[in-house]
C-alpha cells in the first residue's frame, strides 16, 4: 500500500492572497500546490490549468489522470463523471439552516458522523472526499514529494478532510483586513458594501465553527499583510508549523512552472515571468466614508479579531 500523503489545507475567504500563498509554497522541493482542486473534475477538457494549458492535455494532470482512470477501470474520455471531486454545486454552510451533513461536521465526531454516513449527500460528500485523498496520494508518489496543498479554502471540505485523515493534514487559516475583501467584491463584481461585508463575516464564522473541535497544534493563522511585508520570516514561521526547513529559492517561482487549479484569474493573468508578492491595498482609497461605516457597523468586531484597526 502506498504511503498516505501529507495534506497542506489553506482556509480563509475569498480574495486573501491564498493563490500566492499556493504558488510559494508548491515551490518548495518537498510541496506540490494544486490550488482549487475541486474544480479538477468540472469540465477539466476545457478548464485550463495554471500552466496555462487545458488540464486534460496538461503534461502533469494528463499521465496522472490517464493512470488514474485505467487503475479505477473508467474512461478517460469523461473520467469526471466517475471520479468527483466536488459536489456539482458545492455547498458552503448556510447561515441559519446547516444541512445534516454540516451539522456533523461542526460537531466533529467520527462515532456520531458514522451512524450517518449511509445518508445520501454524507454518503456522496464523503465519497468526493476519498477520491480527493486518493488523489492526493496518487500526486504525491508520482512527484515524490511528502506535501500536497489544497487551497479550495471551502470550510466544509476543510473538516471533511481533516476527519478522515486527521493525523496527515494541517490547515492554514489565512486572513486579510476585510475591508479589502469588501472593496474586491464592489471592484470585480459590483457587490454592495453590506452584502460583501455580510458574506465575509459569515465565512469566517462558519471557518470558527468547523475549527472548534480541531487541535489548534493542526492549524496557523497567517495574515495577508504580514505576507507581504515581512515575507521571509513568515515563510519560515510556516515550514517550521509544517515541519520542514525553509527553502529561499521557493519565495521566486517562475510563471509557467506550477500546476494549480485556479481558482484567481490572477495565476492566468500575470504577466511577471517570476511571480512575486506585490501588497494590494486599493480599498484604502477605493472606499467611500459611508462605505467604511456600512463595513465597521457589520464587520469591524471580526476585523479587530483578526488584529486590524
Amino acid at each position: 500500500m502506498d504511503q498516505a500523503s501529507n495534506v497542506i489545507y489553506i482556509a480563509g475567504s475569498g480574495r486573501t492572497g491564498s493563490t500566492i500563498l499556493d504558488v510559494i509554497l508548491g515551490n518548495h522541493p518537498k510541496i506540490v500546490g494544486l490550488g482549487e482542486i475541486h474544480r479538477l473534475s468540472i469540465e477539466p477538457d476545457i478548464r485550463k490549468c495554471g500552466c496555462g494549458t487545458e488540464i486534460n492535455n496538461c503534461e502533469f494532470w494528463n499521465p496522472l489522470l490517464k493512470q488514474i482512470s485505467n487503475e479505477k477501470k473508467i474512461p478517460f474520455e469523461n473520467w469526471w463523471d466517475f471520479f468527483p471531486l466536488t459536489l456539482a454545486k458545492e455547498k458552503k454552510i448556510v447561515k441559519y439552516l446547516p444541512s445534516l451533513l454540516e451539522i456533523l461536521l461542526m460537531i466533529g465526531n467520527k462515532k456520531i458522523l458514522k451512524i450517518f454516513l449511509k445518508q445520501s449527500l454524507v454518503k456522496k460528500y464523503f465519497e468526493i472526499i476519498e477520491n480527493s485523498l486518493f488523489l492526493y496520494d496518487k500526486i504525491s508518489k508520482y512527484s515524490d514529494v511528502p506535501y500536497i496543498i489544497d487551497s479550495t479554502k471551502n470550510p466544509v471540505r476543510m473538516k471533511a478532510l481533516y476527519l478522515s485523515r486527521p493525523n496527515k493534514i494541517k490547515i492554514i487559516l489565512i486572513v486579510r483586513d476585510g475591508r479589502a475583501i469588501v472593496a474586491s467584491a464592489k471592484r470585480r463584481i459590483k457587490t454592495p458594501i453590506e452584502v460583501g461585508t455580510t458574506n465575509w463575516v459569515t465565512t469566517n464564522k462558519n471557518l470558527e465553527l468547523m475549527l472548534r473541535t480541531i487541535s489548534k497544534e493542526k492549524y496557523i493563522v497567517v495574515r495577508y499583510e504580514d505576507l507581504c511585508d515581512d515575507t521571509e520570516n513568515i515563510f519560515r514561521k510556516i515550514t517550521s508549523f509544517i515541519g520542514i526547513d525553509y527553502d529561499p529559492k521557493m519565495l521566486r517561482p517562475v510563471k509557467g512552472n506550477f500546476h494549480q487549479i485556479p481558482g484567481n484569474p490572477w495565476l492566468h493573468n500575470n504577466d511577471d515571468d517570476v511571480i512575486e508578492i506585490k501588497k494590494d491595498e486599493r480599498w484604502k482609497t477605493e472606499l467611500t466614508k459611508d462605505e467604511l461605516r456600512i463595513f465597521n457597523n457589520i464587520g469591524s468586531s471580526l476585523n479587530k479579531k483578526f488584529g486590524y484597526r
